[in-house]
């Protein structure tokens, strides 16, 4: 992750992973998920338990958005541009001055936006619309994809147990 001085692991894969669900994230500890979560980065953009970011969505009942499937839940950590909703979709805006702006847009109206362009600097830049030659919307994530390849999969089961936790 961005600012981590950890060493690659490996470049994970559902097919890694997904036999070790549901049953590998028996007995995990909270707050070792809780400490991963923030070192994953993961609190950066996304709000768990009230706490975290806003630039990506809340991930309370994350496991009752996917119906249950822990494997979906992986699939969204490890590949995050796999299934994008559109209020997370990086979108990229084309000025009228020549700039290009890309990030997820956290506020909209008829007379301006409000776009996220870097997750460690959450601060939104507000752009008149007057401004805004083009908006594309991306069907990629804002989320790296690699995020989780320096973390063990003994690590991974901790985040994952953490965020799905009742």
């Amino acid at each position: 992750p961005l600012g981590s001085n950890r060493s690659f692991v490996q470049s994970w894969r559902v097919r890694d992973l997904q036999s070790a669900l549901p049953d590998g994230l028996r007995g995990r500890s909270p707050a070792i998920g809780e400490k991963l979560f923030v070192e994953a980065t993961c609190a950066q953009c996304h709000k768990f338990k009230g706490r975290g970011g806003a630039v990506g969505p809340d991930l309370h009942g994350v496991l009752g958005r996917h119906k249950g499937q822990y494997v979906d839940v992986l699939r969204e950590m490890l590949d995050p541009s796999h299934k994008v909703d559109a209020k997370y979709a990086v979108r990229i805006v084309y000025t009228t001055a020549g700039k290009v702006i890309s990030g997820v847009v956290t506020r909209e109206d008829n007379q301006e936006i409000a776009i996220v362009a870097n997750p460690e600097d959450p601060k939104p830049l507000t752009i008149k619309r007057t401004d805004i030659d083009e908006i594309v919307q991306s069907s990629k994530s804002l989320m790296p994809k690699a995020l989780l390849d320096r973390f063990s999969k003994d690590e991974i089961l901790e985040l994952i147990a953490y965020i799905t936790q009742p």
